[in-house]
């Protein structure tokens, strides 16, 4: 099966109730991380909702992303999620660091992706890129 079969039966078993249940720990996990005053912080809480939000857009059928978008923010979004990864997220701050570096190599790789739903969705770039 090629990479567009493959995500086409993913995006056709796919609705908002089970992408909300897959990734139903993101926002417990943006509030417990919301609650460090550091301002990489608030720039990955930007990144993860953004990422949240344009899956959900795109389980929801509203809007198309390419395959590699989509494994790439849903990778990033379950790497985020994950209490346990390269380090540790119950190290204070540091914990986060290989978080946001996980979500910047996604936005690298997506990028004109990023720009265009954010124009469709009308949202300013700076507060997100």
């Amino acid at each position: 099966m090629k990479g567009k079969e493959i995500y086409e039966n993913m995006m056709s078993d796919m609705d908002d109730e089970k992408m909300r249940t897959a990734f139903s720990k993101t926002p417990s996990k943006l509030e417990s991380v919301s609650k460090l005053p550091y301002e990489f912080i608030r720039k990955l809480i930007k990144k993860v909702k953004l990422i949240y939000m344009m899956l959900k857009d795109s389980f929801g059928k509203k809007y198309k992303f390419p395959v590699k978008t989509v494994a790439a923010m849903g990778a990033a979004l379950a790497y985020f999620i994950m209490p346990v990864d390269a380090v540790p997220d119950f190290i204070p701050v540091i914990g986060y660091i290989d978080d946001l570096t996980v979500l910047n190599l996604c936005f690298l790789m997506v990028n004109s992706d990023i720009r265009e739903y954010l124009e469709w969705k009308g949202l300013p770039e700076k507060e997100y890129l």
